[in-house]
């Protein structure tokens, strides 16, 4: 005898990771890790962001998290908006703390991404051209 599941609704505080992990079936979307981070916020949990390096990827996390932040609770806006978060986040990558971490493990104050990489990175996670410097390597 086979149970078969029901379809149950998502709990209220879960609809938005929900409806991102359907709407992205098949293809790597950010608002998935993104929704999945606000669902563990919003019930009580906390999250680390981690790579092995810690320098350009993870100042890109970085930075849209605390831009989350301050627009949630120092802002005190409950209807975020993209646009101002990414404004926040590129401020922030601009002058924040990032980018002499960079310049402390690379030797040089700018991000290393490439333009191949950084065209394929999501959008609120992609660093301002201000702060990339990609240098052909020499042959």
């Amino acid at each position: 005898e086979q149970i078969q599941m029901q379809n149950l609704p998502p709990h209220p505080l879960l609809v938005p990771l929900s409806e991102s992990i359907k709407a992205s079936a098949g293809k790597m979307e950010h608002s998935v890790l993104d929704h999945a981070a606000a669902s563990c916020q919003k019930l009580g949990g906390g999250s680390t962001i981690f790579c092995k390096s810690g320098k350009d990827r993870t100042g890109m996390q970085v930075t849209f998290k605390e831009a989350q932040f301050v627009q949630r609770f120092i802002d005190r806006k409950d209807a975020v908006s993209s646009e101002e978060i990414f404004a926040k986040a590129t401020t922030l990558r601009i002058h924040g703390n990032r980018v002499p971490i960079c310049e402390k493990n690379a030797g040089e104050a700018m991000y290393a991404f490439n333009p191949l990489q950084a065209q394929f990175m999501p959008a609120m996670l992609k660093p301002p051209p201000i702060t990339t410097q990609w240098k052909k390597p020499e042959t």
